[in-house]
């Protein structure tokens, strides 16, 4: 089937197409004229997820936004924000709308509050403003000033739900806290009376940082003393000034003695002189050798002390790590209950603000022009819905009624070649003006004779 044939179809079956489309038309004014006239007022919220916290300091990442803005999108249109505001704007208390619901349910009652809620989530749209922190809350009324009114009565019953769920939400987790810290508490108590009974049965004793007393004095034994070397080079230090002046007093008695004589008054004064200097050496050499004496007794003394400190350490070294497993368990349990009793302190605060991180952006203005009926739109939908059912109405009749249209139909039908078409001679006008009768004549005549 070409669009030539298609063509030709509608124009011989126009009046197929023409009624359902003038019955569209009909029916669109009608709508049009007859619809009640519906305003959609809108108010926008800014969702400060941008900014931290202000106690908590937390962000929200940027992967939930979109599952954050789903979230108060649905909280919106919920009945924990639907209900309060049906309550504000007078649902519950409104003679016509009981009746409504008493119609809808058919007299049996029911949940009135939920059915009031409903129908103002039934006239909410919510949706968020392209590329930014905004989302738009609208509402349908047949009023422009109710459709103000109700909107802004939305943003604010919103707003408060949302803090007052902030509030409640902080209310449990600080409770949860304080449950929290309480148990930790309790566990380090019971953990500190089990760690003193343990170094009053051991006599074990920790210093600060499950640090062992007796390991710190091992540690403080094996610190790098002086060696024996060490001190024998400082005695031999002590007495090497000692040993250079008597090596220099030797040289000069020896010059003395050959020039003067070694009976000569200076010479025996050098003498006198050199054989103090001779007690001295021999006194720095007595106290260097005590020194060493001393020094070999304190290095052995000191080495039994150490075998002794390293057996005692190792003896107890079972009892150390036991008391350092609840010195680590203990600093976990006070690390647990400050954090916790932090965060309880936080939850108090967060539910004693007023912040709930919703921002109302601009005043709600009253709608000019109703969004329903839109005439151009509706005359749209009319013409397009009465077209299509005029063309499918169309093809149809064409199919249960098949007639040969074109000469290339002709040819698909019979198989044949069509050599030529005679055009189309109106017979009408010239019986008409021969005298014969006309078809409808005819017709009358042949039922009155069928009849007779």
């Amino acid at each position: 089937m070409t669009w030539s044939l298609v063509v030709r179809i509608l124009w011989a079956r126009r009046l197929l197409v023409l009624l359902p489309l003038v019955a569209c038309l009909l029916a669109g004014l009608y709508v049009i004229a007859v619809a009640p006239k519906q305003y959609q007022a809108s108010a926008r919220v800014a969702l400060n997820y941008i900014k931290p916290d202000p106690v908590t300091g937390t962000v929200i990442p940027s992967k939930m936004v979109d599952a954050y803005i789903t979230s108060q999108v649905r909280t919106i249109r919920d009945i924990q924000v639907a209900g309060p505001v049906a309550q504000r704007i007078g649902g519950l208390d409104n003679p016509a709308l009981i009746a409504a619901y008493d119609a809808a349910t058919g007299g049996r009652g029911g949940d009135f509050e939920r059915w009031a809620a409903n129908r103002v989530v039934a006239s909410t749209t919510v949706g968020r403003v392209a590329d930014s922190n905004l989302i738009e809350i609208r509402f349908v009324s047949t009023s422009p000033e109710a459709a103000a009114d109700i909107a802004n009565v939305i943003r604010d019953a919103y707003i408060e739900t949302t803090l007052e769920g902030r509030r409640r939400s902080a209310e449990g987790a600080a409770e949860l806290q304080l449950k929290l810290a309480e148990r930790a508490r309790d566990e380090l108590l019971a953990l500190q009376v089990e760690k003193a009974g343990l170094e009053k049965q051991t006599g074990v004793v920790l210093a600060d940082g499950g640090i062992d007393i007796e390991q710190e004095r091992l540690g403080s034994l094996t610190a790098p003393p002086r060696t024996l070397k060490t001190r024998l080079r400082l005695g031999a230090a002590a007495r090497g000034p000692y040993e250079v002046a008597l090596a220099r007093a030797d040289a000069a008695l020896q010059s003395l003695q050959a020039s003067l004589g070694p009976q000569h008054p200076t010479v025996i004064q050098k003498q006198r002189e050199r054989a103090i200097l001779a007690a001295q050496v021999a006194q720095a050499a007595s106290r260097a050798d005590r020194t060493a004496r001393m020094t070999a007794l304190e290095e052995q003394l000191k080495a039994t002390m150490i075998e002794a400190q390293k057996e005692k350490v190792i003896s107890r070294s079972d009892e150390v790590l036991t008391l350092r497993v609840h010195e680590d368990e203990i600093s976990q349990k006070r690390r647990a209950f400050a954090d916790a009793m932090k965060r309880a302190l936080q939850m108090r605060q967060l539910a004693t603000m007023e912040e709930s991180g919703l921002s109302p952006i601009g005043e709600v203005v009253v709608p000019s022009t109703p969004i329903y009926p839109n005439p151009p739109m509706i005359i749209g939908v009319c013409i397009a819905l009465g077209l299509a059912i005029g063309v499918l109405g169309c093809l149809l009749t064409e199919m249960l009624r098949l007639r040969v249209r074109s000469a290339d139909q002709l040819e698909v039908a019979v198989g044949l070649r069509v050599l030529a078409v005679m055009p189309q001679i109106k017979m009408a006008s010239r019986s008409r003006a021969a005298g014969a009768p006309s078809r409808g004549r005819v017709s009358f005549w042949r039922r009155r004779a069928a009849t007779a």
